[in-house]
């Protein structure tokens, strides 16, 4: 494919892979992760000025308006929802890839809404 990926089965072992491969164009991640949740894993890279620019395309197969808005404000650029296509998926990273990046902000700030 066009995307070279490293895939991750939890949050601790992304944070190594993020640590030890990086730096990456984009992160996807999930909202449900087994220990360290999805929110919590934006959150860190938020605070870490290696990956505070990098755009987080949060997905979840769980989700309402008020989970869209925690991903949000913990930092993730776009929330997709499962069942999503492969198109869709492609659609939403190629429109974080070719975004012009945003200030930083803080986590407490959030992000602006780009959905």
């Amino acid at each position: 494919g066009p995307y070279d990926m490293v895939t991750c089965n939890d949050a601790e072992s992304a944070l190594v892979a993020i640590d030890r491969d990086g730096p990456f164009d984009i992160i996807v991640c999930d909202f449900m992760l087994p220990g360290i949740s999805g929110i919590d894993l934006v959150e860190r890279l938020r605070a870490d000025g290696r990956t505070r620019g990098v755009p987080i395309l949060m997905i979840s197969g769980h989700t309402n308006y008020a989970m869209d808005n925690r991903a949000k404000n913990a930092g993730a650029n776009l929330f997709l929802n499962k069942p999503f296509t492969i198109s869709q998926l492609r659609t939403s990273i190629n429109a974080l890839l070719t975004k012009p990046a945003a200030p930083s902000k803080s986590p407490m700030e959030g992000t602006p809404n780009l959905r």
